[in-house]
């Protein structure tokens, strides 16, 4: 895994990370950090540079959105949804992400 610490997110900061193998996306919408996988759903092209709209994370390329608590895509062109990580702040700032239990 790829090591991040809470510090180097400020606001508005997105970054790819490998977790077990895989890659993804983390970010820090308004305070709140969420990890979820790095390409989309629709088309397999990475969802860095996305930007978060009433809970949803809309892919930069074809517009394609996620809910960043259920990784489900709210319609087409996404049919296919993206997985959620959680994200834990260690006591040393440490940012541990491992994939949720439910995705």
């Amino acid at each position: 895994m790829t090591r991040i610490f809470a510090a180097d997110l400020p606001t508005g900061a997105q970054r790819r990370i490998t977790v077990d193998g895989e890659p993804v996306l983390i970010l820090n919408h308004e305070g709140s950090l969420h990890a979820v996988s790095y390409y989309c759903g629709h088309m397999e092209y990475p969802l860095e540079g996305a930007t978060v709209e009433d809970g949803l994370l809309v892919c930069p390329y074809h517009g394609a959105g996620f809910c960043l608590k259920t990784g489900k895509p709210d319609g087409p062109p996404a049919m296919d949804g993206i997985h959620i990580y959680s994200v834990t702040i260690q006591d040393n700032g440490e940012l541990t992400v491992t994939q949720s239990a439910d995705t």
